[in-house]
């Protein structure tokens, strides 16, 4: 049995799309770029700050501009409180068990640790045992290295460790770094994608999750 369970956070352990999505856009408002819909803002997340605002912006930009937009976003969302971010139901039951039955439980998201530090303490409190974001020199999903050193702390083989999440960031980072994957049905993801991606098996709500994780 694995030591260990990975959890993405965003579409996985929390609902938080709708702050997501409204702090960046009042970030590239305040920096001189159009919004963008919800649609597209659904297609790019996932790959962390850098890449949404990368991706939000067609038009020429330049590093400097760059970086202060990611900064701006950065500090807009941390700072906004994540209202309207709350835990998917029976998230809370099921960490609880899986705990109970000895696993260490992990959160691995590509948002900023800073920003991730704020909601994990509201709403991830004593609920798991780790929580990584993004920091400088700290790979991000979907590489391997995002994730290993997590396992290698708790002593857990990849090859029987759970990567739980719900997008194609998910099941590249199991797939590169030799992990088991679980698809969650009800975050962003949708089953086919996941399916398109190499993912095999889904939990259609966080219980069975409980049936699952063996």
């Amino acid at each position: 049995m694995s030591k260990c369970i990975v959890f993405d956070l965003d579409g996985t352990i929390i609902d938080s799309f709708p702050d997501i999505f409204e702090s960046l856009n009042k970030a590239l408002e305040q920096s001189g770029f159009p919004a963008i819909s919800f649609e597209k803002f659904f297609a790019i997340a996932g790959y962390g700050p850098r890449n949404l605002i990368k991706d939000s912006v067609d038009e020429p930009m330049t590093a400097e501009k760059f970086e202060q937009t990611v900064a701006l976003y950065n500090d807009i969302y941390t700072n906004c409180g994540s209202p309207k971010t709350v835990l998917f139901e029976g998230m809370t039951e099921v960490l609880a068990e899986l705990r109970k039955r000895g696993y260490m439980l992990a959160v691995r998201t590509n948002k900023a640790q800073v920003t991730t530090d704020g909601i994990a303490q509201r709403l991830l409190n004593d609920k798991v045992d780790l929580v990584w974001g993004s920091i400088e020199g700290r790979q991000i999903k979907p590489y391997a290295q995002s994730v290993l050193p997590i396992l290698e702390m708790y002593g857990a083989k990849p090859e029987e460790t759970f990567m739980v999440g719900d997008m194609k960031a998910d099941i590249d980072t199991a797939n590169n770094a030799g992990m088991k994957f679980i698809g969650c049905l009800w975050g962003y993801g949708k089953q086919e994608d996941m399916k398109a991606s190499g993912a095999t098996v889904f939990a259609e709500k966080p219980a069975d999750l409980l049936d699952l994780i063996k």
